[in-house]
């Protein structure tokens, strides 16, 4: 007749030989994903091309070297092209954008980095780029950005975001911005 200390036991000693094995057996490489729930263990974005297209709502202040200084409000149309980063699923990206800034038409180049915090649906970020712009002149800068994406699968978000944007040449501009994207992922 078996005492209860002794099926205890057993059971103690058969537990410290399943989770091992089970450890064993699950996939290599999913050790950091596995707090997440399956259907979500896609979302990140290594090794994923990133096509972002956006409407962009700004306002602008340019002073000229003259001394003189105007604003207003402006809006923009933006294509960015990534490529998610093997591993961390940050991302290196070029931006094109072109606008109509308080009556100065112009164009932006700009590339850099964004970092994502996050690996659930709803994921933070932050943008560090520099720009190239042509608005009445040559000018040249830096943009920093945050904001947020909601993951609607593994092959697309929606993304929303504040930044700013300083540049000098020609003429010296201060950009506000606010945009909200499609992302496409491929």
């Amino acid at each position: 007749m078996t005492t209860a200390p002794s099926r205890v036991g057993g059971l103690l000693l058969a537990l410290l030989l399943l989770v091992p094995l089970g450890a064993a057996a699950a996939p290599a490489g999913q050790g950091s994903a596995r707090y997440l729930d399956p259907p979500l263990r896609g979302l990140d974005h290594a090794g994923r091309t990133v096509l972002e297209v956006a409407p962009v709502f700004l306002y602008a202040m340019r002073s000229v070297l003259r001394g003189q200084a105007e604003d207003g409000p402006g809006i923009g149309l933006e294509l960015r092209l990534a490529r998610g980063l093997e591993g961390s699923g940050d991302e290196v990206g070029l931006r094109l954008r072109g606008s109509y800034l308080a009556a100065w038409p112009g164009v932006m180049l700009s590339g850099g980095y964004r970092t994502y915090f996050g690996r659930e649906r709803w994921k933070t970020f932050l943008e560090i780029e520099l720009a190239l712009a042509y608005h009445g002149g040559p000018q040249a800068g830096l943009r920093a950005a945050g904001g947020m994406i909601y993951e609607l699968g593994p092959d697309a978000g929606l993304v929303l975001e504040l930044g700013a944007l300083g540049t000098a040449g020609a003429a010296m501009f201060g950009w506000a911005e606010a945009r909200a994207a499609l992302q496409l992922r491929f």
